[in-house]
């Protein structure tokens, strides 16, 4: 008897159909809290203008943390919301701390 020779079949991939998240907006994150603000100044290359830029870490009340980095030195830049854990939250707190405004809270 002859042997057959069988080639192996290739398994095809399964499509899975994953939904996004959803990346919040700055005006989506306007009713979270505050707590702390980095400013600092940029130069923009072109026109050799300083500016002042100004970055924002929030808490939801669902207790994410998001960095809302001011709009860029260019006409026509956004705001960047970034979502951070906590650790990256103390990371970004011990950097630059010079450059850190904290909020006040008052009241009660």
């Amino acid at each position: 008897m002859f042997k057959r020779e069988v080639t192996p079949v290739k398994a095809k991939p399964r499509m899975y159909l994953r939904v996004a998240k959803r990346k919040r907006t700055a005006h989506q994150l306007a009713e979270a809290f505050c707590f702390a603000t980095r400013v600092f100044d940029d130069i923009n290359p072109t026109t050799r203008e300083w500016h002042e830029i100004r970055d924002r870490m929030v808490r939801t009340a669902d207790g994410c943390f998001y960095l809302i980095e001011g709009p860029g030195i260019n006409p026509g830049d956004r705001e960047v919301v970034t979502p951070y854990s906590l650790n990256a939250v103390f990371a970004w707190l011990r950097d630059c701390p010079e450059q850190i405004e904290r909020t006040v809270v008052v009241g009660g």
